[in-house]
């Protein structure tokens, strides 16, 4: 596991507005989580469970959450 920053760009940007228009537009600050991560991850780690439970179908992420 890593905690190093990675820089993101168009491409996940244009994920996470996709991932977005699916949900509502509710947070796009958690629309971009998953985006950014389905390039450098398999899984994600969150105790957000009410707006990821939403997302969780509409990424390739396996998404735990913590309690």
């Amino acid at each position: 596991m890593s905690a190093d920053p990675v820089a993101y760009g168009l491409p996940e940007f244009s994920r996470a507005l996709e991932l977005a228009k699916i949900i509502g537009f509710k947070d796009f600050n958690d629309c971009l989580h998953p985006a950014i991560a389905e390039q450098h991850c398999t899984d994600l780690f969150t105790c957000n469970y009410k707006d990821f439970k939403r997302i969780e179908h509409h990424t390739t992420l396996k998404i735990h959450f913590i309690k």
